[in-house]
């Protein structure tokens, strides 16, 4: 169709296709009867375009011929497919015939290849309705046919939103012409079950009909395939860049096709110095290992076996030797030929050099044994096995539980047992696991394939005693990898497992001894607040704990001893223990007098309350009976010093003036106060003063150029903390 040179009156008047003159806004200004016939509907005009034709989009600022074709219903309900020209102010329709799905279906048009093809085929109307469908296509989507012949399918539910957008893109906008379309799609099973089809669209004519003939085949295995060989490789990946093992792949020519990185830090050659080198032509394996490796390649590249393990010595780059582990397999290409051999190599350096120590050193081993606080044990084949995945390993773990015989045991692990070496000796895992040799032989299996095993075990002496032992066990190997017998260590725990017991039945004796203790305990939160106390405590004070509770540490404490001795919280926080003298009122208003040590443990405050009232008033009666006193000696001539420890000072009681150098304040510094004494004198008396303990001495003086004897004699006086003062 072609609008140009046409007005709008000789369109309306002539034109066998349905035309609508629209304005800029693109709302429909007038009609033909044709237009209006298509669309049943008897006026178009004001409505918007979109309105009438939903779905139906033009761009209303391009001056571009636009075409296309539009599927829809007309106003009473009837399918339709118009081919549309659209020019701005003027969109042109054409209605294109429909398809006849009985007809079709009478005329069997595709015959028995369509019904008992497998690939799922079904044929589709313009409008997208079933027209018919075969067997494989109905055993893909799970539905009958006569559940989906005459249906759309969006209104069967075959597809969720983002797959119909996918086929919108690829519905053939134009029958007969276009190509074959296909893409993958994901349909929904009728069991509710998601699967992966690829699917193509080619549109054909029957008569003066059109349709769509669309050939469905599930790829989920495919894509299940695919998606399980991506994360295969990427685990590959993941594994070769992070491995603590070296990997070294290299063709059948020996020529290396991959190094690791772990190969560089292991050997130092970077991966672009060796690859495409043949593996034995620069200095990397030991000279005398040569015909070995070479040997055990060959069997290898000639598929003789599919993988094999050993050890030899390998050359770094700047000539040190360090001992490695090759574990190699054959990769195959899909005729079954060797593609290349991949060698995952461990640097076994530290542990060969162990294991050949404790082999050839026998005396030191006995002595080591011997004097050990920790069970040891060789368990020893009778001849090595080679242990790899190829091998049976049900019948070497069977000739293992008969041939592999406790070979040497020191007196710890004779003594855990309470046994003596004759009867230790010789026995085998058959006699270990004589209650139950399957279960046995799956630990064995799992023993030898990660060659070490650490575990706790309940085990019984050979008195029957039960114990528990920690035990650690190494897999020995030879110089080829094949496995020779396995090295244990075991260490008595019985006395941490019930220690562990213990402390479950110490914690209800604990909190026993708390709440019958005699000094008042209490725990707050870091706020201040009350959370928890023992039973002496809420006696003591006449709260309950719920009371208790309710209160914060500063209206337990008296506004005197607020100002007197202030909370010191961000002390406490800080991890410091505070010993404290307070006032406390009661419930009932009276006041107490305690000393509190507090201590900040676990985010919570611990306070140990003791109340001191008597203690004070006897202080108090004490300081009475020394002013008593110091009246006493004042009359009898009878003085008393006092020596401070932290200030390296000397007071002397009022009154009491043996020197005349003695400060307004009654303290004389130590050094000042021995001169009076003399040379000799003074180092005994401080000798005697730095010993801290009672003396009694009679010292001659001299006191204004007058020399007199004085007796001195000294007590310690213990602090808080039971210290000299």
């Amino acid at each position: 169709m072609q609008l140009a040179a046409l007005d709008s009156t000789s369109i309306f008047k002539s034109s066998i296709h349905g035309v609508l003159l629209v304005s800029k806004n693109l709302t429909i200004k007038e009609s033909n009867e044709v237009a209006k016939s298509l669309m049943q509907t008897t006026s178009f005009k004001g409505k918007k375009l979109s309105e009438s034709f939903k779905g139906l989009s033009v761009k209303k600022d391009s001056d571009e011929l636009q075409e296309g074709y539009w599927r829809g219903m007309s106003f009473d309900g009837a399918p339709l497919l118009l081919q549309y020209s659209y020019q701005p102010g003027v969109l042109m329709l054409t209605k294109l015939p429909t398809p006849n799905i009985n007809n079709l279906k009478k005329t069997n048009r595709f015959g028995p290849l369509f019904e008992s093809n497998i690939l799922g085929l079904a044929v589709l109307d313009l409008s997208q309705r079933f027209c018919d469908i075969n067997k494989s296509a109905l055993d893909l989507l799970g539905y009958s046919k006569e559940e989906l012949i005459g249906k759309k399918w969006d209104e069967v539910g075959l597809f969720d939103k983002l797959q119909n957008e996918k086929l919108k893109n690829l519905w053939p906008g134009f029958y007969g012409v276009e190509p074959p379309r296909q893409l993958e799609i994901r349909i929904m099973h009728k069991n509710g079950h998601r699967r992966d089809l690829e699917l193509s669209i080619d549109s054909f004519s029957d008569y003066d009909n059109h349709y769509c003939l669309l050939a469905l085949k599930d790829v989920s295995i495919v894509k299940k395939t695919q998606e399980d060989l991506n994360q295969s490789q990427q685990e590959l990946s993941n594994y070769m860049n992070n491995s603590p093992l070296g990997i070294i792949e290299f063709d059948v020519f020996m020529r290396v096709t991959k190094w690791s990185s772990r190969c560089e830090d292991m050997f130092g050659w970077k991966a672009h110095e060796v690859l495409g080198t043949a593996l034995l032509d620069f200095n990397f394996v030991h000279v005398e290992d040569l015909p070995y490796i070479t040997q055990r390649l060959d069997e290898l590249n000639s598929q003789t076996v599919s993988g094999n393990t050993f050890k030899i010595k390998n050359y770094t780059k700047e000539g040190e030797i360090i001992h490695c582990a090759w574990h190699n397999s054959i990769i195959q290409n899909e005729n079954g030929q060797v593609h290349f051999i991949m060698s995952l190599i461990d640097d076994v350096t530290k542990s060969t050099q162990l294991e050949q120590a404790l082999l050839k050193s026998e005396n030191e081993l006995r002595l080591f044994f011997d004097n050990s606080i920790y069970g040891f044990f060789f368990m020893m084949l009778d001849e090595p096995i080679n242990w790899n995945d190829d091998a049976d390993k049900d019948e070497l773990i069977d000739y293992a539980f008969k041939h592999q015989k406790v070979t040497r045991i020191n007196r710890a692990m004779l003594y855990q047992y309470r046994a003596r070496e004759e009867e230790f000796v010789g026995l085998t895992p058959a006699d270990f696991f004589e209650h139950d040799l399957e279960t046995g032989k799956q630990v064995w299996k799992q023993f030898f394939d990660q060659g070490h095993l650490t575990i706790d075990t309940n085990e019984r002496r050979f008195d029957g005693e039960e114990f528990w032992v920690e035990g650690d066990y190494k897999v020995l190997r030879n110089n080829q990898g094949w496995i020779i017998g396995h090295f244990g260590v075991q260490h008595d725990v019985t006395n941490r497992k019930k220690a562990q017991q213990q402390l479950v039945k110490n914690e209800s004796k604990i909190r026993h001894l708390i709440d019958h203790a005699s000094d008042c305990i209490f725990i707050n939160n870091l706020d201040g607040h009350f959370i928890d106390a023992n039973k002496h405590a809420l006696e003591k004070t006449g709260y309950s704990l719920e009371e208790l509770q309710k209160l914060h540490i500063t209206e337990f404490l008296t506004p005197e001893s607020q100002i007197k001795t202030p909370w010191r919280i961000d002390e406490l926080k800080n991890g410091k223990r505070i010993l404290a003298e307070r006032e406390i009122s009661r419930k009932d208003g009276t006041r107490m007098e305690v000393e509190v040590s507090s201590q900040v443990i676990d985010d919570q405050i611990l306070a140990i309350v003791r109340d001191i009232t008597e203690r004070k008033a006897s202080e108090l009666k004490l300081k009475e009976n020394q002013k008593l006193l110091r009246e006493v000696g004042r009359i009898a001539r009878v003085g008393g010093w006092q020596y401070h420890t932290k200030t390296n000072s000397i007071y002397q009681e009022p009154g009491f003036n043996l020197y005349e150098a003695v400060h307004e304040d009654h303290h004389i510094a130590l050094e000042e106060w021995l001169s009076h004494f003399g040379g000799k004198n003074a180092l005994q008396l401080a000798k005697l003063i730095e010993l801290k303990r009672p003396f009694d001495v009679e010292i001659e003086i001299t006191r204004k150029l007058e020399k007199i004897w004085v007796r001195i004699i000294g007590q310690p006086e213990l602090n808080e903390d039971s210290a000299v003062a």
